[in-house]
């Protein structure tokens, strides 16, 4: 159950980050460049919240 809750909150976030990005970002090279690098932190931030220590 903790690992569905996990990747439900990381497809959330991913749908909400890139919405709102989308609104204030154009897309060109910096879309790239600032866009997944700032996700792919995120993502690992929720992993380890959600992983057993």
């Amino acid at each position: 159950m903790k690992r569905m809750m996990k990747y439900a909150v990381m497809i959330l976030f991913m749908s909400v980050f890139f919405y709102y990005y989308n609104m204030f970002v154009p897309k060109n090279f910096l879309y790239l460049l600032i866009a997944f690098p700032i996700c792919f932190v995120a993502i690992n931030i929720i992993d380890k919240l959600f992983t057993n220590k």
